[in-house]
């Protein structure tokens, strides 16, 4: 390893709004990172005009990597979605930042929470490193390498004014070519490695493997998967969730049955319909090693349990766990949980030891947070049975105490909310549309009345207008112990806006909130937005399209 000169030494640096920093040192540690070193920036700070830092106390927080001042920027980070478990709903953009900073960080720096900035640091570089490919990128050429000149590829068919046929040097090129075009960018969710979806789609690529016994293939897939982390044991593809169930189906028994790959153009979001895909299965998802489980429809039960996959992953120190085959994950969210464990978050006091709705709870995405911030008991709503055992997994590893499962067709249970003994969650596993009754249930038998609903998230698929109503309902009814003119509560409304319409969005939810609020609490009722009329942009989409989340309260 050489030695770099100081005095030209740069260190990777974080430009972060104060309400990050905490996250971002985080993330750091959890990828030996941390630089030890924040510091205040005392000027305003121009972002190109992306709003990063307008209005915001901001800081420098500093990584431990480091580069010689004289290199470019060497690494290019190409992402295409942010979903794990088979979804892509993003289009493919462009990140410049150091590959070894890893996914969480790289999806705050692509969309624009944070800026990653070569700054040159008289404490940061004292023992300075040279700028390389990561470990894990440098492992795997050189055991793919290995297996390339086991099972050498097949060279370059001759032209046919070549009348001494394939030497050495084309086979040799043809391998270099297969190294120099190997996967760059993956996701590890232990023990499953995840792939972009153009990963091994080139014509070289597909014929190689083609050319390949199913033994050979499989110990490629291997040698690949184990270079990258010693302890994945399972290797797949990500792609597009498909809109319809026939079309979730028909691509993975596709997949399952392919030996070579073909990249799935991006979909469309999914209507309500008999044959939407409505629980988000990401079932364009390409196996590649490893055993994933029972295909869809199955439900999980005592039989296909103990043959299904779980993957897991850590965000701002919470753990969650997820069936990559029945189940999406997306760490784009990773922002709007920041958001809601800081204390800027509108109505952050009013979370302790109050009751939380979180109508599209997925795996525990933001119900988690809510836990962590104090929350006393989280109401969860959620159609897909093999996420609501994800999130039950994610309760217990994380250790928030305990979780009932309530059936569509099963009886409102009487249960001790908030109290000793009761469970902090309880979890129904049916449409959202029910939400008010529970609720009404609950409190009609004894239970739960002393605890005021202060929060209320409404996610966004597959709509977030089909809970507006349940929200109000839940924050106004059974609450008489706010005053005229007090805040009651906050719903949190997740939307796709297209990019220059995200104020008049803003309006328009703001709008209906308002009616709702007068339709169910009387003329004396009102609504506002808490914080930016625009929203706060959780991440990107699509093209063109931002996700936003609106802060409406609502008072009496």
């Amino acid at each position: 390893m050489s030695t770099l000169d100081p005095s030209h030494t740069q260190t990777l640096a974080l430009l972060t709004p104060r309400r990050l920093v905490k996250a971002v040192k985080t993330l750091l540690e959890s990828q030996g990172l941390w630089g030890k070193q924040i510091e205040a920036m005392t000027k305003p700070v121009d972002v190109g005009g992306s709003g990063l830092g307008v209005g915001e106390e901001m800081y420098l927080v500093y990584s431990s990597l480091s580069r010689d001042g004289d290199e470019g920027e060497e690494y290019c980070a190409e992402e295409n979605g942010d979903e794990a478990g088979g979804s892509s709903e993003g289009g493919e953009a462009k990140v410049v930042v150091d590959e070894r900073l890893g996914s969480d960080l790289a999806v705050l720096v692509k969309e624009g929470h944070v800026q990653a900035e070569w700054v040159r640091n008289e404490i940061a570089t004292a023992t300075p490193t040279t700028a390389t490919a990561s470990t894990a990128t440098i492992r795997l050429r050189q055991q793919v390498r290995r297996f390339l000149e086991d099972h050498p590829p097949p060279p370059p068919s001759p032209s046919p004014v070549d009348v001494g046929g394939a030497t050495d040097t084309d086979v040799d090129s043809a391998r270099e070519f297969l190294i120099s075009t190997l996967p760059k960018r993956w996701s590890y969710y232990p023990p499953l490695v995840l792939l972009l979806p153009t990963a091994f789609t080139s014509p070289q690529w597909e014929a190689y493997l083609a050319s390949l016994s199913d033994d050979q293939r499989t110990e490629f897939y291997t040698t690949f998967t184990t270079a990258i982390h010693p302890k994945a044991t399972h290797l797949a593809i990500n792609a597009p969730i498909p809109p319809t169930t026939t079309a979730a189906l028909a691509a993975l028994t596709s997949s399952l049955n392919s030996t070579t790959i073909t990249p799935t153009p991006p979909t469309t979001p999914p209507t309500r319909s008999s044959n939407s895909n409505t629980l988000r299965s990401p079932a364009n998802l390409t196996p590649l090693l490893g055993l994933f489980g029972p295909l869809p429809p199955a439900l999980p039960t005592p039989a296909t349990l103990p043959f299904t996959l779980f993957t897991t992953t850590t965000q701002l120190s919470i753990h969650q766990t997820w069936a990559p085959l029945h189940t999406m994950f997306s760490r784009g969210n990773i922002s709007e949980k920041s958001r809601i464990l800081t204390p800027t978050f509108p109505g952050a006091r009013a979370i302790l030891n109050s009751l939380t709705l979180d109508l599209y709870a997925g795996i525990g995405y933001f119900s988690f947070c809510y836990l962590r911030a104090g929350a006393g008991v989280v109401l969860c709503w959620e159609l897909n049975p093999w996420s609501v055992e994800g999130l039950v997994r994610g309760m217990q590893r994380n250790g928030f105490g305990g979780v009932m499962v309530v059936g569509e067709q099963e009886e409102t249970p009487a249960v001790e909310l908030g109290e000793e003994g009761g469970p902090r969650v309880l979890v129904f596993n049916e449409d959202n549309k029910h939400a008010g009754r529970r609720l009404l249930e609950l409190r009609g038998k004894g239970k739960g009345k002393g605890l005021p609903v202060k929060h209320v998230n409404l996610g966004l698929l597959p709509a977030s207008q089909g809970g507006y109503r349940v929200a109000v309902e839940a924050i106004l009814i059974g609450d008489g112990n706010v005053l005229e003119g007090e805040t009651v509560g906050w719903a949190h409304v997740h939307e796709n806006v297209a990019v220059g319409e995200e104020e008049e969005k803003g309006e328009e939810v703001k709008r209906e909130f308002g009616r709702l609020v007068r339709e169910v609490g009387g003329e004396k009722g009102g609504v506002e937005l808490d914080g930016e009329k625009g929203g706060f942009r959780v991440k990107t989409y699509a093209p063109g399209v931002v996700h936003v989340v609106y802060d409406v309260k609502i008072w009496r």
